[in-house]
């Protein structure tokens, strides 16, 4: 396992063999698949990270679609 710098790991876990934490991730429950990099707080598989980073750096830009569509459907 490779843990980066300030990773928190919360409780008695398990960490599966030739696992990789992000730096400033958070562990709060078992990781059981071997192999696979983790980042996030609470960290989560680094593929899905970085796909729901897209949307959230995108967010602010949805709403404001949202909000408009509202207001033209009224």
């Amino acid at each position: 396992c490779m843990f980066s710098g300030q990773v928190g790991i919360v409780g008695h876990l398990n960490i599966a063999d030739n696992t990789m934490i992000a730096a400033q991730s958070g562990i709060s429950k078992s990781v059981l698949q071997k192999g696979v990099t983790y980042m996030g707080s609470p960290a989560f598989e680094v593929s899905k990270y970085r796909k729901s980073y897209i949307h959230f750096r995108n967010l602010s830009d949805l709403v404001n679609r949202v909000e408009n569509l509202e207001k033209e459907r009224k």
